[in-house]
């Protein structure tokens, strides 16, 4: 049977297949057992799905990288806490307005929620599915020559199925590439190209 979170009247499935529509609930604003006595529990399974309105990296202790972000639909906005094993996994997917689906556990306290994410994907394509785009930003220092040849040598490397944009923020060009350099978004393909252009610059969707 199917299993509902009700917030604010607003419903969230828990249920096995993914919901493409699945809204974000204003976690933020309910105050687990105050407002809801039994609702929510530490580590209750969760999903929410909408746009990433900030990220934040930052590096570990023991040198990992790990991601603060947040994500927002018409009906609120509540954080994500990506940690170094699923940031490396899916960083190229964790930029500012990407469309994600978010599945992970819930982290509720007395003024605050917050989802610890398990595993993050682009929204458009839904988990088991795979990407459809890949966009690339090179900001102007970036368009030489060297950098070029990097990115065809990974283009080889990793031929696939997805579409590459190229994103020129000096001239605000975006270009689509020839179907011979289009890609498998693998994780390794995806650090093969933040290596080259930097962690922000790779977009997964």
């Amino acid at each position: 049977m199917e299993k509902f979170i009700k917030l604010e009247g607003l419903v969230a499935p828990l249920d096995r297949n993914w919901r493409s529509d699945a809204r974000i609930m204003d976690l933020v604003n309910a105050l687990g057992p105050r407002l809801f006595p039994g609702a929510y529990h530490a580590l209750q399974p969760v999903r929410a799905a909408g746009l990433v309105a900030s990220a934040k990296r930052i590096t570990t202790k023991n040198g990992g990288m790990m991601c603060f972000l947040a994500i927002e639909d018409f009906t609120g906005q509540i954080e994500v806490v990506v940690f170094p094993r699923l940031f490396d996994k899916k960083s190229g997917l964790l930029l500012p307005d990407a469309a994600l689906a978010v599945s992970g556990k819930l982290s509720v306290s007395e003024e605050t929620a917050k989802i610890i994410a398990d595993d993050i994907n682009p929204l458009a394509a839904g988990p088991g599915k795979k990407a459809s785009e890949i966009r690339l930003r090179l900001q102007a220092h970036q368009e030489t020559t060297a950098v070029f040849e990097q990115l065809k040598e990974v283009f080889a490397r990793y031929r696939g199925s997805a579409v590459v944009y190229l994103h020129f923020t000096a001239t605000r060009r975006i270009v689509r590439t020839d179907r011979q350099y289009w890609l498998e978004p693998v994780p390794e393909a995806i650090r093969a190209l933040e290596e080259i252009l930097g962690a922000d610059a790779v977009q997964v969707s």
